[in-house]
């Protein structure tokens, strides 16, 4: 059986338009080459891992944000002990993210034993691989408000 395939390992980069090496694949005993040449593949990989870090760095500071006015706005609202407990309550869930004052929980009510919290609200999802998880944690506040934090784990 005679071998057909004709490989041009240099053509036009659609990306650059120059002539360059284009890479060439192997998948189930067929060749595919890439559009693009090597080095304006490095290139957008880069470009695409300089636009992941900035986004990671926006969201931890915006996260950063987000915890100091809702602790300082808990400071208000709650003695010292209160807020220890809230916080021991974050910990003890594995951390927390993007927390907010809501009016109305969600989930199901779950007993605690701390010193001010006796019980909070759990909307918890499980993920497509069945041993990842994530949802809402409701912690109960004066004047029938909840401190709601996202958690995934």
């Amino acid at each position: 059986m005679e071998n057909k395939t004709n490989f041009k390992l240099f053509k036009k980069c659609d990306c650059c338009k120059k002539v360059r090496h284009i890479n060439l694949f192997d998948k189930d005993n067929t060749f595919y080459e890439t559009k693009t040449c090597k080095l304006c593949e490095q290139k957008q990989f880069n470009d695409a891992m300089c636009a992941m870090n900035d986004y990671y760095i926006e969201e931890a500071e915006r996260q950063s944000k987000n915890v100091k006015e809702i602790f300082s706005e808990l400071a208000g609202m709650v003695c010292e002990e209160f807020v220890k407990d809230i916080k021991d309550c974050i910990t003890d869930c594995e951390g927390g993210y993007d927390f907010e004052i809501v009016d109305l929980p969600r989930g199901d009510k779950q007993t605690e034993n701390y010193s001010f919290i006796k019980h909070i609200y759990i909307d918890q999802s499980c993920g497509c691989c069945g041993d990842d998880y994530y949802g809402e944690v409701y912690i109960p506040l004066p004047d029938n408000k909840y401190l709601q934090f996202s958690f995934q784990g």
